[in-house]
């Protein structure tokens, strides 16, 4: 089935193949992965007095399962081109743990890096390329609303689920911020089933590509709308420049009819929003959270909401500061993992991080890691940059990026497998085109192009 350049794309063909327990095990992993805080609370298995990453557990348990049902034939998805540089940069990760302060605490995060960059990625371009993308895309639509909705009911109404409070007490006094609740859950922020307000967003944001597979349009317009009030009550202005890209890629692919629907909805958002917060929500918290963090002069936490920004920019600055004084082998190795806690730190108490993948990547594992690391992405985007025309899954990857000069996503599993789909969306989907039409078409048993 051609796709006609700036259609809105729908389904793909239809996979010869049923569907078995092979995507079964996938759907509920993907699940796992959004519906519950694995880097935030979530307890590892118990091993030898340590706890293992519950990310590496499930993933390596579904990996061992289709290894076991595809009779070792998924192993060879390990050659592609991302999962090439991927375990080219794993070692990197393990000897930046070995010279770190705290090596066991930094084997788990690269146990869970593995799982999610690795692990997740051979997974889902095994079954894309075996059953299509459409029950991927199901399950992902199914899993972000409920996390959206999640969100939006305990931020909006008040009722919260006691799983999540629980497991946020729990990360909060593992990681010492015992008071970390009146940042979140007391003004109003929600943190939804991740843990974390700027995670929560994220999640929102890199679900938006499977959305055009929905063939309804007003079931279309439905699903926007839950994951955008699930992004918008964490009022996090982190994920802003991956939204950007995104509108980019869609005015891209879908031309002038997205544009002026887009700026017809904006404004009409806009302009009910203002009618209700002057009219009947001035004076609620829900409202004043917003109007503070959007540095509206006059409302109190706004100071505090610009200092924000101004203080990441000062500690990337400070953390450029010390890398242009490292040595030969810290400029090629790093200093090790989580050496970037004491750059935060010296800010004030509590800040271990600087808010920056690239810098965090430069400063911890060195030219040679972040080389390894952004190698695997832009290979991927480049050979297929062809496919930037017709699927918002490439511009998933490049939002995903874009955000990184606010946050360390590297960091965290849950909402990075969605963006891992879309690697394997884009790596497995061969492309045809002709002079006319441009058009992506899923092919069951066919090899991928080993992007």
């Amino acid at each position: 089935m051609a796709i006609t350049h700036g259609q809105v794309i729908e389904a793909r063909s239809v996979p010869r193949k049923k569907l078995n327990g092979e995507v079964v095990a996938a759907c509920i992993l993907i699940l796992f992965y959004m519906l519950f805080p694995l880097d935030r609370g979530f307890p590892g298995l118990p091993l030898a007095g340590k706890t293992v990453s519950p990310a590496f557990c499930a993933s390596g348990l579904v990996l061992g399962y289709l290894y076991l049902t595809s009779a070792g034939r998924i192993l060879s998805r390990f050659r592609y081109k991302f999962a090439f540089y991927q375990l080219l940069f794993v070692p990197i990760l393990v000897l930046s743990s070995a010279i770190s302060k705290d090596p066991v605490q930094a084997f788990q995060g690269c146990l869970r890096y593995t799982a999610t960059f690795i692990f997740d990625y051979v997974i889902l371009v095994y079954l894309v390329e075996k059953y299509g993308e459409n029950w991927l895309a199901k399950v992902v639509i199914f899993g972000g609303v409920t996390s959206a909705l999640i969100a939006s009911v305990d931020t909006i109404i008040g009722i919260r689920i006691p799983l999540y409070q629980k497991l946020y007490d729990l990360n909060t006094q593992a990681t010492g911020w015992a008071n970390a609740g009146a940042t979140a859950f007391d003004t109003f922020r929600a943190i939804g089933t991740m843990g974390n307000p700027i995670i929560m967003a994220t999640l929102m944001m890199v679900c938006v590509p499977y959305v055009f597979n929905i063939k309804s349009p007003v079931l279309r317009v439905i699903v926007f709308a839950i994951l955008f009030l699930g992004a918008a009550v964490t009022v996090s202005r982190t994920i802003a420049v991956g939204v950007v890209v995104f509108i980019v890629g869609a005015a891209f692919i879908y031309g002038r009819k997205f544009l002026v629907t887009m700026a017809t909805s904006f404004v009409v958002i806009v302009v009910l929003g203002l009618t209700s917060v002057g009219t009947f929500l001035a004076d609620d918290p829900r409202v004043l959270i917003w109007e503070s963090r959007l540095g509206v002069p006059g409302v109190q936490g706004a100071e505090n909401a610009n200092d924000n920004v101004a203080t990441r920019q000062e500690v990337t600055g400070k953390a450029l500061k010390q890398i242009a004084g490292f040595g030969p082998k810290e400029i090629v190795l790093g200093r090790g993992v989580k050496s970037t806690a004491a750059v935060g730190e010296d800010m004030f108490a509590g800040y271990s991080t600087i808010d920056n993948a690239t810098v965090t990547l430069l400063y911890e594992e060195g030219v040679l890691g972040v080389t390894l690391f952004y190698a695997s992405f832009f290979v991927v985007l480049w050979r297929s940059r062809k496919k930037a025309r017709v699927t918002l899954h490439w511009y998933n990857i490049l939002a995903l990026l874009a955000c990184s000069i606010s946050f360390d996503f590297e960091d965290y599993s849950t909402f990075n497998i969605l963006v891992v789909g879309s690697l394997a969306i884009i790596s497995a989907v061969p492309i045809k085109q002709s002079e006319d039409t441009l058009a992506i078409e899923t092919v069951p048993n066919l090899p991928a192009t080993q992007m």
